[in-house]
């Protein structure tokens, strides 16, 4: 039996489904994905010119790459409306 938790977010729901595995891929639908949300296409192109690794098996590991790419630092504006 499957059960959701009190969140209903997408990364509780994963997190639930993947148990203690926490997966992060970097695949032509994650590129997607970030063209949809208008992600800097210098930001898209540095995850799709990094071909070494593609699958992250942790949080830590995610964030090292993160790190690796020049992407932590980052600072974001908020759109007000």
């Amino acid at each position: 039996m499957f059960r959701t938790g009190p969140s209903k977010s997408r990364l509780a729901f994963l997190s639930r489904l993947c148990g203690s595995t926490a997966f992060y891929v970097i695949n032509e639908a994650a590129l997607g994905y970030m063209k949809d949300r208008q992600l800097p296409q210098a930001v898209i192109d540095k995850f799709a010119d990094h071909d070494e690794q593609r699958i992250f098996s942790s949080p830590e590991a995610w964030e090292r790459h993160l790190q690796a790419l020049g992407l932590t630092e980052l600072k974001v504006t908020p759109i007000q409306f």
